[in-house]
């Protein structure tokens, strides 16, 4: 191999591949990310076995190769030299193969990373050129993810739960996850292309792989992601950021998911109305005060009352009452408090768009739902969170 690119570009693929291997791994060959040339691109690729990546970035080819290097020590290295020769013209890297050595030269310094072949790195399914589920903006699925993903199960027992569900219904895009306690759904309107699948399709993506998809939706906000389905010897997600110029591949989580418009009932006959910011202040000293593995916060309020009573009580800490504004409609012979975990309600609040948010209930024993209430939060994201049984 021999190849010259940009100190820049090299150190930004790096900065995007290298999360993807895994350091810890049995196999050595699994630490490293794969250089390879194709024409005058060089792609980078990086696997854990699970998910993996390919980006290609420009460059001048006189010589194709390839070679896998450890991936930490590559990355550290390039984003140590220098990335000018002068204000106005950027660094360039030389890199060169010779067996199993990775020759690296810039400026006037010189580099030598042993390496490995590249006969025994796995291999990545091909994009298949299908037509895309759906297309949309990066900052846009970051947003999505960040009001979604948080709530996954981190229990690998009961791997359905590790997931979060893409699902569309009659065109529309969700995004869903459930753990056992909670549910955070989201609608997806602002989409580049609307979703081309058939009117109820649902897949099943690990959330670890939204996890690392969110490393590129933050290094590159403006990118389109388009998302495939894709067909090979199982069943995998492919993302491609700007037409390919990066493709990220997983495989999907097999297995029944919870249907989440049963789960959350259609009318509810308790409704709390409360400034966000102000519940979010009181929920934050009150949880100071319950320090147990599972932290309760109990919400009191009464019929034709104006305020929203938030108390924490512990036979160690002390207590913490506080009294908010609020709008009250519930019955006269309904239940008037339900218990919390302060840690679910306080990610929720954090989750919620808007200024006031919406607490929805039918008793203190069934799950309480949250959602944005003003002109500014569209009705596009839903929380639900079951009560303590204390």
């Amino acid at each position: 191999m021999k190849f010259q690119v940009t100190q820049k570009n090299l150190s930004n693929c790096l900065r995007d591949v290298t999360p993807f291997s895994d350091k810890n791994h049995q196999l050595e060959i699994i630490k490293n990310i794969f250089l390879k040339t194709n024409k005058n691109l060089l792609e980078i690729s990086a696997t854990d076995l699970e998910v993996s990546i390919i980006e290609r970035i420009p460059g001048s080819c006189q010589k194709d190769g390839s070679i896998t290097i450890p991936a930490g020590l590559l990355r550290e290295y390039i984003q140590g030299l220098p990335s000018e020769t002068s204000k106005t013209k950027p660094a360039t890297i030389d890199l060169g193969v010779e067996k199993t050595k990775l020759k690296i030269s810039c400026q006037n310094i010189n580099g030598v990373i042993n390496g490995l072949t590249p006969e025994n790195y796995p291999s990545f399914p091909v994009n298949q050129k299908t037509k895309p589920l759906l297309e949309i903006k990066a900052s846009v699925l970051k947003s999505v993810l960040d009001q979604t993903i948080f709530v996954a199960n981190k229990d690998l027992s009961n791997p359905i739960l590790t997931g979060v569900l893409l699902h569309i219904f009659n065109k529309e895009l969700y995004l869903v996850s459930i753990d056992r306690h909670r549910l955070a759904e989201k609608k997806i309107t602002n989409l580049v292309t609307k979703p081309s699948a058939k009117a109820d399709f649902q897949i099943l993506i690990p959330a670890t792989t939204f996890l690392k998809l969110d490393r590129i939706l933050v290094a590159h906000p403006q990118a389109k992601i388009s998302i495939f389905k894709q067909e090979d010897k199982k069943q995998h997600i492919l993302f491609t950021v700007n037409d390919q110029e990066i493709e990220i591949t997983s495989s999907l989580i097999e297995g029944t998911y919870p249907d989440h418009r049963k789960l959350i009932p259609d009318k509810f006959i308790t409704k709390l109305i409360v400034d966000k910011q102000l519940l979010q202040e009181s929920v934050k000293r009150s949880r100071l005060f319950s320090q147990e593995l599972t932290p309760a916060i109990v919400l009191n309020w009464q019929p034709k009352a104006t305020k929203l009573q938030i108390k924490s009580v512990t036979s160690q800490m002390g207590e913490n009452i506080e009294e908010i504004k609020a709008k009250i409609t519930t019955p006269p012979d309904g239940d008037h408090a339900i218990t919390l975990n302060a840690k679910y309600l306080q990610e929720a609040l954090q989750a919620l768009e808007g200024d006031q948010v919406e607490i929805n209930l039918n008793s203190k024993l069934d799950l309480c739902l949250l959602k944005g209430y003003d002109k500014q939060s569209l009705d596009d994201y839903r929380h639900a969170v079951m009560p303590l049984r204390l």
